[in-house]
């Protein structure tokens, strides 16, 4: 299992750490619905970065985000044992939104 980190945490980077991206691994229709307000996060759907895991090879940390924790510890496993390190952020999206921080919406 590789590295993971709180939504608490996370915020606490993207506040103080410029340095840093976020790949959001759900669908376009939930990145629609919401997403991380910060130019830092890059929505790339867990099946596209499958099909090239190349796109999550960045400078820097690199976070992974989901909806709720899964697919973000499946696009972890898959682009590790590519050589690609990534940090999973545990609880995702929802517990990004419970947490009450910064989101915004497509719909709006």
């Amino acid at each position: 299992m590789g590295r993971a980190i709180t939504v608490t945490e996370l915020n606490t980077i993207l506040a103080t750490d410029a340095d840093v991206s976020v790949l959001d691994v759900r669908s376009p229709e939930e990145w629609a619905d919401v997403h991380i307000d910060d130019s830092r996060v890059q929505l790339i759907p867990l099946q596209e970065l499958m099909n090239d895991p190349s796109k999550a090879d960045k400078p820097g940390d690199t976070y992974v985000i989901c909806n709720s924790g899964s697919r973000s510890a499946m696009a972890q496993m898959l682009l590790n044992t590519r050589g690609i390190s990534v940090i999973d952020v545990t609880g995702g999206m929802q517990a990004w939104k419970q947490a009450g921080y910064g989101v915004t919406s497509d719909h709006e």
